[in-house]
């Protein structure tokens, strides 16, 4: 039975490089399992040996195949096992065993064959054993001696009969009859026992040794291609005497590739040529053939029973339930086991350590890294070990912890971890440079290195989640990068959701499906790989996504989840709150230069991004705005510029059918709105606006004291995000602009409010994204602050994300109420009633735009009745008036009918029925308005009276939520289709 002391592993970096070849002692070597496989082997092996007779005729021979093979991939310890057990073969047998140096084919020279290699290591160790002092080594068997030169002689003469050894044409000189009869004669028969003088040779050294066997070892021989055959070859044909144990480390994948490059050189391509042409033969029998080859060659040599596999560290810790300690410094106290080093570097990096998900996810990954690029992380780890661990503080990840291992913060921590992985990122770049190096717009060239690498398609959280391990090993130093600068830049948060996420999430609503090259196309036209404001790639990229709605053949005015198209432009007043609505609003035009105007949360995200770059790249705070310094003023008079044109509507021209050209025109819809850059510039609104987002600005490093912002994290936001949305626009309910860009704005801080809940182990939420988010959200909020120790403050980052004062004003006053001062359940009744209350008005207008339609077809039908009627036929009155009245079809859209008496009668009467048929359709419609209005008003009478009264107080609060929900959504259309439409000419 194992003793505790064989389950725990010492890693004491202060006293030793593990990551270079090293022999290690029982207490500090990691593969403790996989050393008692191969001391076992070679104990049974060399009892063989002990009782090896040497054979007296060649029928007699024994040829035993018996190598060891140790695998593991590069980088795993091979090099530190081989020579650790060598360690203990020595101590363990003495000089009953002779354990030759390892030999590594790196260093054998071209024109150097293996097996001479070999030859001259036993005759080596003779040599020395032979010339030591007489006094300290008993007299050589002289006998013994000279059989021992005699063989080693007869050896050498079949030597240049091996392929590589010798003159290439070991005849030529054979015209001497006297040479041929008594060297050249010799030197064949030398050839063909060359296999029994070499065994023969082992034996009489052995003997003058007076040793019972030798270990032959080989180190990473699969790693040359050039020797790693010849080496495989002399395994197989001259080390299969039992006096030789035969150990060799490699990869078994590897040794299976030098084999089949070797079986492959047996059938040139002239033979395989004439084998396809005359004989009719498939390249799959060659094929088969190879595989078989490699199979019996491998299956034969290095035999399944003598292979060990080396562990990776996780499956050291798992499989072989041993325990890793490692210790930073001699008078460390404390053993801190791997997953707490590990933890310790991920915190520092800001990685989401709270999360368990996460958190397993990633140690897993770095517990299967080679020993190699462990012990290079560990010694980063070492050097940034902070002072704070020697406190007395309790800092423990958990109750059997008594302190937690801490690393400085600093940005270099991360730059050498890039630095150990710089070839993984380099192998999957385009540009590591760019990758290494701490930037402003990183999240364009992360957004490069997921297009080379088909990652946009299924998502930007930067998990080492793929089949790819140097993909992950580039993900893993990518995200921590990444992490890092989200520290010091805030707009990072709002740059990765739009540059990354969003790109990933509107490419999937393209008709054409989820394309790298459609990703490519929609990136270069929305210029989000560009070092440019995102307000513009955003509007870019709705213009797009407009050309590829068109290519649907049953729907137009088609959207992304988060936008929504409006009837038409709303006058904007520049003298209250109105203009914000110009930081939703954002318009396309297509080739007929019709235009859609859209409201669009991104843009919201994108403007909200370009005014955090502008603060944080100039370096502007809440407290150097002071107008009283000149430099100060004008960075205030700036930042207000900047805002400004953030709030500003444009349109952008739609791309044509050739995605790549990309037409960059961008319309001002100034003279329309009565608008100008003066007229924000002046507006008191916009100062104050300014104020509060410098304010909302100087809440974030605070929030980071206690929050980390990652790339994991910010991925899941955006999906419970997006989903939410998705599940909004599938509700017929939201029909202005209002209750929509509310419902989508509360999903968003809902989707931040839970995904920063499960960061900080809080279970007590409402993972749902579906049917009514803003009673869920309501719901969250209120399981929380009764949570112990009011866990909703916990939140950091959701508490910064509801301070924002340009999403807060898109949401309802009572829902903002609910979010800063608590009385959930009365402000959840006044939302519910401001519901009822929009709801209505919308019923009413509607019901009023019905009424007016009646009233003009009806006149329309009077009209119709009196130019038909006989009398007025009769009449040789030509009047030429005409008549233009405007109705509503079914689906409340304005259209324009023109009549006029001097058509033809037939046509008349074709008008006539129609506008019946629309009357009819009018009336129905109405009656459902009404029966709607009926119930509404009916909701609104039973609420309580306190509610209304209090309702009623907040008349100035609602008026600008009151103004969005004025404003009414443009619904999709189905049309019918017609396979016979041209879809790109839609």
């Amino acid at each position: 039975m194992e003793t505790e002391n064989n389950k725990t592993i010492e890693l004491k970096l202060s006293q030793s490089e593990f990551s270079d070849a090293m022999v290690c002692n029982d207490q500090n070597l990691i593969h403790k399992v996989q050393m008692n496989q191969i001391l076992e082997i070679v104990d049974a092996q060399f009892q063989k040996a002990k009782n090896y007779t040497p054979s007296t005729t060649p029928e007699d021979r024994k040829i035993v195949h018996n190598t060891i093979s140790i695998f593991a991939n590069r980088g795993a310890g091979k090099t530190t096992f081989l020579l650790s057990a060598l360690k203990r073969i020595r101590d363990n047998y003495k000089k009953n065993v002779v354990c030759l140096r390892p030999l590594d084919p790196s260093i054998i020279d071209c024109k150097q064959h293996p097996f001479i290699n070999i030859i001259a290591a036993i005759h080596q160790t003779v040599e020395e054993s032979i010339k030591e002092d007489p006094w300290k080594k008993p007299s050589v068997d002289k006998d013994c001696l000279e059989e021992y030169k005699s063989i080693y002689k007869k050896l050498l003469k079949g030597l240049p009969f091996i392929d590589g050894i010798g003159n290439e044409n070991i005849y030529q000189n054979w015209d001497d009859e006297l040479f041929i009869s008594m060297q050249g004669m010799e030197r064949a028969e030398a050839s063909n026992n060359l296999i029994d003088y070499f065994h023969a040779y082992v034996h009489k050294a052995l003997k003058l040794l007076q040793a019972v066997c030798f270990v032959i070892s080989f180190d990473d021989i699969d790693t040359n291609f050039q020797k790693g055959y010849e080496l495989l070859e002399v395994i197989r044909k001259y080390l299969t005497t039992e006096q030789i144990i035969c150990i060799l480390t490699g990869d078994l994948e590897l040794y299976g590739k030098l084999v089949r490059k070797a079986s492959w050189k047996c059938f040139d391509s002239t033979f395989l040529n004439k084998e396809r042409t005359y004989a009719k033969r498939s390249e799959d029998e060659f094929s088969t053939m190879i595989n078989h080859l490699e199979n019996q060659y491998l299956l034969k040599i290095l035999k399944p029973e003598n292979r060990i596999q080396l562990h990776t560290i996780n499956e050291v810790i798992e499989q072989d339930e041993s325990t890793i300690y490692i210790y930073f410094s001699d008078d460390q106290k404390e053993k801190w086991t791997l997953d707490d080093c590990y933890k310790a570097l991920l915190k520092s990096l800001n990685f989401p350590t709270n999360n368990q998900r996460v958190l397993t996810s990633v140690l897993l990954f770095l517990k299967s890294l080679s020993l190699r690029s462990q012990i290079r992380l560990l010694y980063l780890i070492k050097k940034h070990i902070s002072s704070e661990t020697d406190s007395n503080e309790d800092l423990s990840y958990d109750k059997n912890r008594k302190r937690e291992l801490k690393l400085k913060k600093e940005n270099s921590i991360v730059t050498e971890m890039a630095n150990i992985f710089w070839n993984d990122i380099n192998q999957k770049a385009t540009n590591a440079k760019k990758l290494i190096t701490l930037d402003p717009f990183y999240t364009v060239e992360m957004q490069t290195f997921q297009l080379r690498n088909h990652l946009l398609a299924g998502g930007s959280n930067f998990m080492p989640s793929t089949n790819d391990e140097t993909l992950n090993k580039a993900l893993l130093t990518i995200g921590a990068l990444y992490n890092v600068q989200a520290e010091k830049y805030s707009f990072l948060i709002f740059d990765f959701w739009l540059r990354l996420c969003y790109v990933q999430y509107a490419t999937e609503t393209f008709v054409d499906g989820h394309t790298d090259q459609s990703i490519r196309d929609f990136i270069k036209f929305a210029c989000l790989n560009d070092y440019d404001d995102l307000t513009k790639c955003m509007g870019l990229g709705q213009a797009y996504c407009q050309r590829e709605y068109r290519k649907y053949s049953n729907i137009t005015d088609k959207t992304m989840a988060g936008t929504m198209i409006v009837d038409y432009l709303p006058l904007l007043q520049t003298k209250d709150d109105s203009i914000y609505t110009t930081l939703l609003l954002e318009g396309t035009q297509n080739e007929m230069q019709n235009e859609t105007t859209f409201v669009s949360v991104y843009k919201l995200f994108a403007a909200i991004r370009d005014i955090l770059f502008h603060i944080e790249t100039n370096n502007i705070t809440i407290d150097n705005i002071s107008p009283d310094q000149l430099d100060n003023k004008n960075q205030l008079d700036n930042t207000k510029l900047i805002l400004s044109k953030l709030m500003q509507y444009r349109s952008y021209i739609e791309p044509n059918n050739k995605p790549n050209q990309a037409n960059m025109y961008v319309r001002q819809m100034e003279e329309d709105l009565k608008v100008s850059y003066g007229d924000f510039y002046e507006n008191k609104t916009i100062d104050k606006l300014v104020e509060d987002v410098l304010e909302w600005r100087s809440k974030y490093q605070t929030m980071l004291k206690t929050q980390n912002i990652s790339a994991q994290l910010l991925q899941r936001i955006f999906t419970r995000s997006y989903f939410t949305m998705v599940n909004i626009d599938r509700n017929k309910h939201y029909t202005n602009v209002g209750e929509k860009i509310n419902a989508y704005i509360i999903g968003f801080l809902n989707a931040v409010l839970v995904e920063n809940a499960i960061e900080n182990n809080c279970t007590a939420v409402n993972l749902n994204t579906s049917h009514d988010i803003d009673r869920i959200f309501k719901n969250n909020i209120a399981s929380l602050n009764q949570e112990e120790n009011n866990k909703l403050n916990q939140l950091k980052l959701y508490q910064w994300i509801i301070s924002c004062p340009l999403l807060i004003k898109f949401i309802n006053p009572f829902i903002k109420k609910i979010i800063n001062e608590g009385n959930i359940d009365t402000n959840w009744e006044l939302y519910k009633y401001s519901a009822v209350t929009n709801n209505l008005k919308v019923k009413e207008k509607k019901a009023q735009e019905l009424n007016d339609s009646l009233k003009t077809i009806e006149q329309a039908l009077r009209w119709l009745e009196k130019t038909l009627s006989p009398s007025n036929a009769s009449s040789t009155e030509k009047s030429t008036q005409n008549f233009i009245g405007i109705y509503l079809t079914e689906n409340h859209e304005k259209e324009i009918i023109y009549l006029d008496k001097n058509m033809e009668t037939i046509e008349l009467q074709k008008n006539k029925l129609d506008l019946i048929q629309e009357r009819g359709k009018l009336f129905i419609n109405k009656y459902q308005i009404d029966e709607e209005i009926k119930n509404s008003r009916s909701r609104k009478q039973k609420t309580a009276s306190f509610i209304r009264d209090d309702y009623n107080k907040y008349e100035n609060d609602l008026s600008f939520y009151n103004y969005l929900c004025s404003i009414e959504i443009k619904e999709s259309k189905v049309l019918n289709y017609d396979p016979n439409i041209d879809q790109d000419s839609l």
